[in-house]
């Protein structure tokens, strides 16, 4: 696969539009960020992003009070943490490039290559506490790579089998629904196909199973068209996202290209090996599928590997996919002007989109592009407290992560109809700093680092941002109460056992080496026309059938 330097570029403008606008110190917990030299001082860098820094605060704070009469250096007892939490150096490569001389000693962060990590030796080797040593002083019987999904081990254990570092947070991209909106205006679909605020017998929804989490929401492509348009009738737009930021709805899209290929044929794209059943050999026309949601003239199963890796480019549900984007911005009604302005960024279309049910003189919005962090962010950048003059809050509004539909009822009523999730690692990684000279220091950001993946600290994570680790844990009910409708269903996708969840995680040679090939828009829609669909289909007269050329030529 090749670099592309234009993309590159973008990217790094994109990831600046994705930044929240204040940054902190823990001086908001320690004025003036005293030192007390009695104590064991442990400096982490944050990388403020979508999941915000409350959840830190919270563990340093608890981990200060476990440990307040340990001592790990002589003539000193208890630890203080000092956290450098901020949005402008705390991620990317200039950041990994001064990490030899950075004075904090555990990092969290995102936009940073596992294996640039490696090359540079910027991390303490860590495979004592990950995988020799169980969590027994925790009260857990497990190593915290038990905790880890095969291909995430696979990937951070290195061929050497020594970790260096961990994923950092499991994000993903859909879209966001308004539950309530749905309640107020009836917008549910009965086990008839009429619209209704009776939820007593709904449709089954795009998993075709009755009693679940997806029961009354549009099950294909047709089903939410349709729903698009009746909520116009009734003054609600359906769509709005950040137009300054247009990747968050390429991302979303991504997810709608790996919910039609299934895990398997999926992972393809990032293992490079196996068989691959869904190879599109020609289009006609202008690329849209036919009746049963595929394509005429398929390829026979073909078996991948990195020689042959560029065929998936074939792959039928980015097609798929692709028609659905077309279908919703050629109805301008379905989205508002704001999906398309520059000036409107993730956190001020998370403001809008908040805003307009509860402002009278504004159109209720439906949708959201958006990433699973999306509630986080806007509530730690005041969002929820600035609109609690309406009367409700993070925890009383009711949000969702709508499934997307199946392409047609052929997709819908497959044996094997399973919801397939790709998360967007964002190359996010949390390490200890290689340039720890004090080997004190050392043991106690160990300790930290152990700390933090225990499960109740997860659990924690988890509670104060409504998203998960990319770990196996459970959270108790008395935690859960705690959490928001959101996040709530965000925990639930994780335990249904119709869900699958891809780490998009690869050891393979090209993966190493361009990680920067596995961005998802990179990967999936990046031609001389760019890589946001969305932008592509609303600036002119391309056809799906354009971009196949584009990529299969």
């Amino acid at each position: 696969m090749k670099k592309c330097f234009s993309v590159i570029v973008m990217l790094i403008m994109t990831v600046v539009l994705l930044l929240p606008l204040a940054a902190c110190t823990r001086e908001e917990v320690n004025p003036g960020n005293k030192i007390d030299e009695t104590k064991t001082q442990l400096r982490i860098s944050n990388y403020q992003g979508g999941f915000g820094r409350v959840w830190l605060d919270n563990a340093a704070a608890r981990f200060e009070e476990k440990y307040k009469n340990k001592s790990f250096e002589p003539g000193k007892t208890g630890v203080e943490i000092h956290i450098t939490s901020s949005i402008n150096d705390t991620a990317g490569s200039t950041f990994l490039s001064g990490l030899p001389n950075n004075p904090n000693h555990i990092i969290f962060t995102e936009n940073v290559s596992y294996d640039a990590v490696l090359a540079g030796n910027y991390a303490a080797d860590i495979t004592d506490i990950v995988k020799e040593q169980k969590l027994t002083e925790f009260g857990e019987d497990v190593t915290i790579e038990d905790k880890l999904d095969t291909s995430l081990s696979n990937y951070f254990a290195t061929t050497a089998g020594k970790y260096y570092a961990l994923p950092h947070y499991e994000a993903y991209n859909g879209i966001v629904y308004d539950k309530d909106l749905f309640d107020i205006k009836g917008f549910w679909i009965s086990a008839s196909g009429e619209y209704t605020k009776n939820k007593s017998n709904l449709s089954k929804g795009p998993d075709n199973r009755g009693g679940t989490y997806d029961d009354g929401l549009p099950a294909t492509f047709d089903e939410f068209f349709a729903l698009c348009e009746y909520m116009t009738q009734k003054g609600v737009t359906p769509f709005t996202w950040a137009g300054g930021v247009p990747v968050l709805a390429t991302h979303a899209l991504v997810n709608l290209w790996a919910d039609y290929e299934g895990k398997a044929n999926y992972y393809l794209n990032y293992s490079h090996s196996g068989t691959a059943t869904t190879l599109v050999n020609s289009m006609s026309g202008t690329g849209k599928p036919n009746a049963s949601g595929t394509y005429d003239d398929m390829m026979p199963a073909t078996s991948i590997d990195e020689s042959n890796a560029d065929l998936l480019k074939r792959q039928a549900g980015r097609y798929v996919a692709l028609d659905f984007m077309q279908r919703l911005v050629s109805n301008e009604a379905f989205y508002t002007d704001l999906s398309f302005s520059p000036s409107e960024t993730n956190l001020t279309a998370q403001g809008t989109y908040l805003l307009s049910r509860l402002e009278s003189t504004k159109k209720p919005i439906a949708f959201l592009f958006d990433g699973v962090w999306w509630e986080n962010e806007a509530d730690e950048s005041g969002k929820f407290e600035e609109y609690s003059v309406y009367g409700e809050t993070r925890q009383t509004r009711k949000f969702g992560w709508l499934p997307f539909p199946k392409a047609t009822t052929t997709q819908l009523n497959d044996a094997n109809n399973r919801r397939t999730i790709s998360t967007n690692c964002n190359n996010s990684l949390s390490f200890i700093n290689g340039n720890i000279k004090d080997e004190n220091i050392l043991k106690c950001a160990k300790k930290f680092y152990q700390f933090i993946h225990t499960d109740s600290e997860l659990q924690e994570f988890s509670v104060v941002t409504g998203t998960l680790k990319p770990m196996k844990y459970s959270i108790p009910l008395e935690k859960q109460s705690k959490m928001s409708e959101f996040g709530k269903e965000i925990l639930a996708l994780r335990a249904n056992e119709y869900v699958d969840i891809v780490y998009t995680y690869a050891r393979t040679d090209d993966f190493v080496n361009h990680p920067e090939n596995y961005y998802p828009e990179t990967i999936a829609w990046n031609t001389s026309l760019g890589y946001n669909p969305a932008v592509i289909f609303k600036a002119g007269n391309t056809t799906i059938k354009d971009i196949y050329d584009l990529l299969t030529a």
